[in-house]
């Protein structure tokens, strides 16, 4: 059996999905869990110890931290350009939404 055949016959055991991308998929979906994972505990005690506990700002900061937790992962793997400017983009917005939303508690 050659290779073109080796590959074949796994697309079609893995219904046209290729594994490592399932894996690739996988592992960044992982990397914006932790992100959120990271996130949510601070912005929920900022929330508790300022009385804001019912606002809804928080959002952009999770989406954001989970993209750029998956970007960060993604650079981090592959080193090219593109990831690397998504992970600054992301990560300066995070930062940005994480300010002002603090500002926005401490009111």
């Amino acid at each position: 059996m050659n290779r073109d055949e080796i590959l074949e016959k796994a697309r079609k055991e893995n219904k046209g999905h290729d594994l490592a991308e399932q894996t690739e998929r996988r592992k960044n979906w992982q990397a914006a869990f932790i992100a959120a994972i990271i996130a949510a505990p601070i912005i929920m005690i900022l929330q508790f110890m300022t009385g804001h506990g019912d606002e809804a700002g928080a959002i952009a900061v999770m989406i954001f931290a989970m993209d750029f937790g998956t970007f960060l992962r993604q650079a981090i793997k592959k080193r090219n350009a593109f990831e690397i400017g998504m992970t600054l983009v992301f990560g300066v917005i995070m930062v940005c939404a994480a300010v002002h939303y603090i500002q926005y508690l401490t009111r």
